[in-house]
């Protein structure tokens, strides 16, 4: 995506604190971690580069089913956007943010960790403008700006400056910058066809070189050698 996020320099900006709420996650005691149940916890390794939530990794992946476990715990909401809010590195706190757009009826709840922003819009925005934003350039500066040390505290988080246009004008940039990511998913899905027939083709290769089968093609064959016949001399028309 562009760094201007689709020409966003010319809208104006309002802090995040006023379009959303924002929070941080909570993080249960480590006894309190289960690698199955129906209390769902997201991590920051769950939260993936290409804007998904990974549901699947169950290690150490719940809450244990306790009142004392679950107290002051942050629940997830279908729309909330959530992004890395602490890491090792400054450098890595605002690299990931994803949207939840679906949470899976299996769980009976599902939280969210301290090492993670919760950012929930209201006054009608569309959740998705959040999201591309902070995951555009432009975002991810602005995140970085509010960083203190190797942390993203809510306080902080809050006077984030955001770009706003209209409601129809906001979901036909949304239209245009979701047709982008589908074209770069196709060609990345098309990329990895053509890597995988290769791998299979290499493999076939070494299996005939290894078995013998294969023959020299095109150029790459020597050429033949005449076979010289046992000729009589010709005999001379004078003796």
């Amino acid at each position: 995506m562009s760094s201007d996020f689709l020409g966003t320099s010319r809208l104006e900006t309002y802090p995040l604190g006023q379009i959303a709420e924002v929070r941080l996650g909570k993080t249960p005691r480590k006894a309190d971690y289960r690698s199955e149940g129906a209390y769902k916890i997201v991590k920051f390794r769950d939260v993936l580069e290409n804007g998904e939530i990974d549901w699947d990794n169950n290690d150490k992946g719940f809450v244990a089913d306790a009142p004392e476990s679950l107290a002051g715990m942050r629940e997830l909401q279908e729309g909330d956007v959530l992004v890395t809010a602490s890491a090792h590195m400054s450098e890595h706190i605002g690299r990931k943010a994803a949207l939840v757009k679906a949470i899976p009826g299996r769980f009976k709840e599902v939280f969210v960790v301290g090492e993670i922003l919760q950012i929930r819009t209201n006054h009608g925005l569309d959740s998705r403008w959040v999201l591309h934003y902070v995951r555009s350039r432009d975002g991810y500066k602005a995140i970085q700006r509010r960083v203190h040390g190797v942390h993203l505290i809510a306080s902080r988080a809050r006077e984030i400056e955001i770009p706003l246009t209209g409601p129809a004008e906001q979901q036909l940039r949304l239209e245009e910058i979701e047709k982008h990511f589908s074209r770069l998913d196709e060609a990345v899905a098309n990329l990895k066809r053509v890597k995988a027939n290769l791998k299979r083709y290499r493999a076939a290769v070494l299996k005939a070189a290894v078995e013998g089968h294969l023959v020299p093609t095109g150029g790459t064959r020597p050429p033949r050698r005449p076979q010289l016949r046992n000729r009589r001399p010709t005999p001379s028309a004078h003796p």
